[in-house]
């Protein structure tokens, strides 16, 4: 088992934010997790927070007799914590420097520096990986 995590905590006049991440990975039974999380209150008072977890089975876990496996999973919830884009930018564009989604770390997960506090916001998301189980997931 491998555990690798990181908390900070950071306060500025009224404003209060609490952020990490970690990383676990049990070798015996393939699983790798990913967690970040954020949450405080911002200067205006506004409680806020994000979380974001991932999981990886290195073996696919079979559903039913269906012949698909699940090979991982991800999910998102933020409230009150929205994408930090400016109203010039856009959410994804080819033209890299205009695009929100290929800012520094390229995606959508990145909560910690990707997001900011945003009152009446709310964010879900969800994902599964799934692939053929007889062949670990090549075929499709």
């Amino acid at each position: 088992m491998e555990f690798d995590g990181h908390v900070s905590y950071k306060k500025d006049g009224e404003a209060h934010q609490f952020k990490g991440d970690l990383k676990l990975v049990i070798s015996a039974c393939e699983l790798t997790l990913i967690g970040k999380a954020v949450f405080g209150i911002d200067k205006a008072g506004v409680k806020y927070f994000a979380i974001y977890v991932e999981g990886e089975f290195g073996t696919g876990i079979p559903l039913f007799s269906t012949g698909i496996s699940l090979y991982g999973f991800a999910g998102l919830l933020a409230v009150n914590y929205a994408p930090d884009k400016s109203p010039d930018m856009l959410w994804y564009s080819v033209e890299r420097s205009k695009s929100w989604f290929h800012k520094p770390e390229k995606g959508v997960i990145d909560i910690v520096n990707k997001w900011k506090p945003e009152a009446g916001t709310f964010a879900l998301g969800a994902a599964v990986n799934l692939g053929t189980g007889t062949d670990n997931g090549y075929t499709f």
